[in-house]
């Protein structure tokens, strides 16, 4: 037996020869550990399960042990039974063993797997006393999940009856890889990017080498700026990307083009040259002029005066 590691699980095969010089040959199986709590009903304590109705621990009737999951009903049988446990990434196998009936040619009965919106069933029959049915369902979770393992058996007359025995949650001898993509990374403008490795999130194998993503390089956007009077006028350069610009293409600030009003002094008011840039509209104000003040004319009469009224006389 040295040949069969027992805290490894797989299958394994041993050959020697037995009493008599007889040839034989030995398949054994190594399996994970059980990760339900009380599978085979033997421990008093079954607050672990949700049982809806009908079904109870008794001593009938067991696959192993002394105790099973036994139900009987006058009328119809109708029952779940689950329980609830939290898994790690990885593939799965749940099983049990059942027994029994008179549960009807109609009757549904079944193992199930539920998680999130996902729900696996596998029919299991129940032909007859001690007639053991061992249904499985494998199934992969992909990340930390709680899942819930059952069975539903709902017969279609009175007077059904069986037991449940021996449930058995372990990882599965069948490893099914759970792919994750590890160190990828986008190309950018200036720096490769990496497809990134395929690895098992399960067994932590490397199944698939990635690849460089070899830089995009920059996507420029042209915006010529026309010079002003007074700023150079340039081509910027801007990545659609990254947003990295620059510029090039300058041109010379051409300066102002003045055009020149002259206003006149008034007799009160200053005069003054406005300077107006054709282009921009600067403007600036200069070569100021004092006011010319009043040049009087003669003096006019308006009305003579009169020996009750006086005169009146204005000049501009």
């Amino acid at each position: 037996m040295s040949a069969v590691d027992m805290q490894t699980p797989g299958l394994y095969t041993v050959s020697g020869t037995a009493e008599g010089d007889t040839a034989v040959t030995c398949f054994i199986t190594v399996h994970h550990p059980n990760l339900l709590r009380n599978p085979s009903f033997e421990l008093s304590d079954m607050s672990m399960y949700t049982i809806s109705a009908t079904a109870k621990r008794t001593t009938d009737d067991p696959k192993t042990g002394s105790y099973s999951l036994h139900y009987y009903s006058n009328g119809t049988v109708d029952f779940t039974v689950e329980q609830s446990v939290t898994l790690k990434p990885g593939t799965y196998d749940f099983s049990l063993f059942s027994q029994g009936g008179n549960v009807g040619e109609n009757a549904r009965t079944y193992i199930y797997v539920k998680y999130g919106d996902t729900e696996l069933t596998q029919d299991f029959a129940v032909t007859g006393w001690c007639v053991w049915d061992n249904p499985t369902l494998t199934f992969t979770v992909k990340e930390e999940t709680t899942v819930s393992v059952g069975a539903n058996i709902t017969a279609s007359q009175t007077g059904g009856w069986g037991t449940l025995d021996d449930w058995y949650l372990c990882k599965s001898l069948t490893h099914v890889h759970i792919q994750e993509r590890r160190n990828a990374a986008e190309a950018t403008c200036t720096e490769d990017g990496y497809t990134g490795d395929l690895y098992c999130l399960d067994c932590g194998e490397l199944l698939e080498g990635g690849s460089v993503i070899p830089a995009l390089g920059h996507g420029y956007t042209d915006t010529v700026v026309a010079p002003t009077c007074e700023q150079d006028g340039y081509t910027e350069h801007t990545c659609s990307r990254c947003g990295y610009n620059y510029r090039d293409q300058f041109s010379d600030a051409p300066g102002h083009d003045y055009a020149s009003v002259v206003t006149d002094p008034t007799c009160t008011g200053q005069g003054y040259t406005t300077h107006t840039c054709t282009r921009c509209g600067d403007s600036y104000v200069d070569s100021y002029a004092d006011p010319t003040g009043h040049t009087m004319g003669e003096w006019v009469t308006e009305k003579a005066p009169t020996c009750t009224e006086t005169g009146i006389k204005t000049r501009t």
